[in-house]
């Protein structure tokens, strides 16, 4: 079910570009990756495609879908045994800053 699911959210994000739904087509970028995560896929292949997404998602200016996506990213080097450092895949303040921002208090102590 879950593989079902990828084409179509590829062909919507790439519809989203083409008619300059952009926020609408970066939505649909960030549920392709999350759906990826649970595909089944090699780590090593899902690790290149969340990476090229979280790219595709800084070239739009679309931060606050980025950094949801961001945790998959990190998820799946450490799960490959990649030894990285927070700072190398997250900016932590940056997420807090972006949640602020879009009133999303959640985060806060």
């Amino acid at each position: 079910p879950i593989q079902s699911c990828l084409a179509p959210l590829l062909e919507s994000y790439q519809v989203g570009l083409q008619t300059g739904g952009i926020e609408d087509a970066g939505w649909c970028l960030s549920s392709r990756c999350q759906y990826l995560f649970y595909s089944g896929r090699s780590l090593e292949g899902l690790q290149m495609e969340i990476s090229t997404c979280i790219d595709i998602l800084s070239q739009l200016n679309l931060e606050s879908i980025r950094q949801g996506v961001l945790p998959f990213l990190l998820t799946v080097t450490k799960l490959r045994g990649v030894d990285v450092a927070e700072d190398d895949c997250m900016d932590f303040d940056a997420m807090l800053k972006v949640a602020s921002e879009m009133g999303n208090t959640a985060n806060h102590r």
